[in-house]
């Protein structure tokens, strides 16, 4: 899994392979957990050792994607200076934010959930339903169907009997019930009653006495490193916990993602800006559904960075050669304010990276014309290492400046681009011409970064369009103006296509997504 990750940053696979290690003493363990882990190439070249066909248990699967995860975060950690850090997720992902935060360690996560999928496999078989309906419904479901999730103002997930769950997705169901429920989809994965008490009860006794053998202490930790969200009521969790009566009741109730969302909401400007480890696509939607439901402003909403693909769009790019997602969300988060320390990134402790990169400075603001008060600097930094000054920005001049952009000619674009191109690629072998092509004059991703991003706002265009990867999909300079200026004269339509871009159908994320979003529970 992530093999191009993996090679690009070769600390990121040490760390994962640390991680696998918690699992201590139990060698069968362990290997399977790396045969999970390999890609197919890998499992070929080891095929002596490792089996193709290993069964996915909920201990196998749940393990796997907390290393994953921890070794992405831990990655992202070291080289980006994140500051007030609130951690939150579903189920399985917030006991990895409480790893994350500190509540336990590693070495105590790995086996924490090994035991917890041990533990669910024991438990009467069931089948959880997702059904979107209509705002603030009360559904008319049989007794012995139990809400598992409430992850949006529109969004249930339900547990129960599968031969019940069945029905209950049956066509029948709905049209009965069609001015309340939009749609159902079971989620064909997952084959156990998390969050219900009547289907985990009978192993909550011993999973409560392994959390008090494995974590004996009250659980303490600083805010400063990091505030953890709860599954239970959304509402920020104790500095001291007692982490085995926690776990038992996030194990047995609901899970309210929806409450934990309209926290996160309620304290804007502090948060903007959700990096979004684990299965995308899910976590914008229900961002949004929230948002319209509090009925936020647009201009306050806030942005989500998603550090994977999809498992099928993750096989287009590799395919493709595309750069992978883990290195677009660094050039974005770097895009919104935050250092990258790029000699951990790239493993070169003796590069003076601040001066090859001296022309970049962050001053990134949200303009906003109908509220000044949104104009927040996020962060900067000064252009030399000598002005130590924050930098600001004049936001009334930079709208109309961006108003003007609609006059621009070839011309003008043409002096921008290459402009831009000589002031981020001082080393390039001579002045930006038509046919001077970006990727032989040595340009890597994090100048695309810092030039698309730079156009992006001087043209007022989404970063979604002029991002980096135009820049490596036309190279030569020439091109890429050409590229631009279509984006210039099509704006009006490629206004519409954003539009329609952010509002992508759910039902087909849920499809594309299901293998990801189903591992949350661990089938």
């Amino acid at each position: 899994m992530f093999l191009t990750e993996r090679h690009l940053f070769p600390s990121l696979n040490n760390k994962l392979v640390d991680i696998c290690k918690q699992l201590g003493s139990d060698e069968e363990h362990f290997n399977q957990l790396i045969n999970y882990l390999m890609d197919n190439e890998e499992k070929d070249a080891k095929n002596k050792k490792f089996s193709k066909n290993l069964s996915s248990s909920p201990s196998l699967i749940q393990c796997a994607l907390f290393a994953i995860y921890q070794s992405l975060w831990i990655f992202l950690s070291e080289i980006c200076n994140f500051k007030q850090i609130i951690f939150f997720g579903h189920s399985f992902g917030e006991l990895s934010a409480l790893c994350a935060a500190g509540a336990f360690n590693l070495y105590q996560g790995m086996k924490l959930l090994w035991k917890r999928g041990e533990l669910i496999e024991r438990t009467e078989q069931a089948k959880m339903l997702m059904i979107r309906h209509e705002r603030k419904e009360n559904l008319p479901l049989p007794q012995d169907v139990h809400l598992s999730a409430r992850l949006s103002p529109t969004v249930s997930v339900y547990v129960g009997n599968p031969s019940i769950i069945e029905k209950l997705a049956d066509q029948k169901f709905k049209e009965e019930n069609n001015q309340k429920i939009i749609s159902t989809k079971i989620l064909e994965k997952i084959n156990y009653g998390y969050h219900s008490k009547t289907f985990v009860a009978p192993i909550l006794e011993e999973f409560k006495f392994f959390v008090k053998q494995l974590i004996k202490n009250k659980v303490k930790w600083k805010e400063s490193k990091g505030i953890v969200l709860s599954n239970l009521d959304g509402n920020k969790l104790k500095k001291t916990l007692d982490i085995s009566e926690y776990l038992v009741k996030q194990l047995s109730e609901p899970v309210r993602l929806d409450l934990c969302l309209q926290t996160i909401l309620s304290d804007y400007p502090h948060n903007r800006l959700l990096l979004e480890i684990g299965p995308p696509g899910i976590l914008p939607q229900l961002l949004k559904e929230t948002e319209e439901e509090l009925e936020i402003e647009q201009s306050k909403r806030i942005k989500v960075i998603k550090t994977m693909k999809s498992e099928k769009r993750f096989m287009e790019i590799e395919k493709s050669g595309e750069p992978p997602q883990l290195l677009k969300a660094i050039a974005l988060i770097w895009q919104n304010g935050y250092s990258v320390n790029f000699n951990l990134l790239f493993n070169s402790p003796n590069e003076d990276w601040d001066n090859k990169m001296h022309g970049y400075n962050f001053d990134y603001l949200e303009l906003n014309l109908s509220s000044e008060k949104s104009l927040i600097p996020l962060n900067s930094f000064p252009k030399n290492k000598q002005e130590n000054k924050r930098i600001t920005v004049d936001g009334e001049k930079k709208i109309k400046e961006n108003e003007g952009n609609e006059h621009l000619t070839k011309k003008k674009l043409i002096e921008l681009v290459e402009k831009t191109w000589n002031d981020f690629m001082p080393f390039a072998s001579g002045e930006a011409v038509e046919d001077k092509n970006f990727i032989l004059s040595g340009g890597n991703s994090m100048q695309a970064a810092q030039i698309t991003c730079e156009l992006s706002k001087y043209l007022n265009i989404s970063y979604e369009q002029l991002s980096i990867e135009l820049i490596f999909k036309y190279p030569k300079i020439g091109d890429f103006i050409e590229e631009i200026w279509k984006l210039i004269k099509n704006k009006e339509e490629n206004k519409n296509y954003d539009k329609e871009g952010k509002k992508k159908n759910f039902d087909k994320n849920l499809e594309e997504n299901e293998r990801e979003t189903s591992k949350l529970e661990g089938n």
